[in-house]
């Protein structure tokens, strides 16, 4: 999706690969923190976007927040994975973004 706003404002999008996520850590929760980590960037770069666009294209402002909404929603069921069980409170991850 981002990349067809990219070519509808004039641009082309990049191939470049952004750096990689991996440690070379096979534990699961290590794996999941990281995922957590690389949510909270895309959603801070998301919100970035929607002060950008707002008053200035309705169109872009609802991209922004609709993938404010998958980054967050996905936040939050990365989030319960690395609760123990009949835990209710947020990990300290999570709590560190700006949800």
């Amino acid at each position: 999706m981002a990349g067809e706003w990219i070519t509808t404002l004039g641009a082309y999008p990049s191939l470049e690969i952004g750096p990689l996520l991996d440690n070379h850590t096979f534990d699961i929760t290590t794996i999941l923190r990281e995922l957590l980590q690389a949510g909270n960037v895309a959603l801070d770069h998301y919100r970035d976007l929607l002060k950008l666009v707002e008053d200035r294209s309705i169109a872009l402002e609802e991209y922004a927040r609709q993938m404010i909404q998958v980054e967050e929603l996905h936040a939050g069921e990365v989030d319960k994975m690395l609760r123990r069980p009949g835990e209710v409170e947020t990990s300290p991850a999570r709590r560190t973004g700006h949800n």
